[in-house]
């Protein structure tokens, strides 16, 4: 992946909770509650926000709410498992790259998922 000025990434992860690292993935990107978004600089974690998503109860157009909440926050990476057609073109549009990480029942951390994405086991998604 092509790193941003100064090897920084900053990645955005659908959260089931707040608890930041700690917390597990929510495989569902549009309807998740939470984002934790994790700030690398040189392949180490800098800062770890949470953030609600505003598109979490919305009636239709979640996944694009999602994205713009996330396109806001200025994340370049998003790692997560089930993004809709409107939310892909959305985040792909900004140049944010996608890696897919199977996280439905499988309960990974989100300092997990940092983790494989560091070290290269995350593919990314081709739009």
């Amino acid at each position: 992946m092509d790193k941003s000025e100064n090897n920084r990434i900053k990645i955005g992860i659908p959260s089931m909770d707040s608890k930041g690292l700690s917390s597990i993935i929510n495989g569902r990107f549009g309807r998740t509650q939470f984002f934790t978004i994790v700030d690398l600089k040189n392949k180490n974690i800098e800062s770890v926000k949470v953030i609600e998503n505003p598109g979490c109860e919305a009636l239709g157009g979640a996944g694009p709410l999602a994205a713009e909440q996330l396109i806001k926050e200025k994340v370049n990476v998003i790692i997560g498992e089930k993004l809709g057609f409107n939310a892909t073109n959305a985040l792909s549009n900004q140049n944010i790259k996608i890696f897919k990480i199977l996280a439905t029942n499988a309960n990974i951390s989100v300092n997990d998922a940092i983790l494989r994405f560091i070290e290269g086991k995350l593919d990314p998604i081709e739009i």
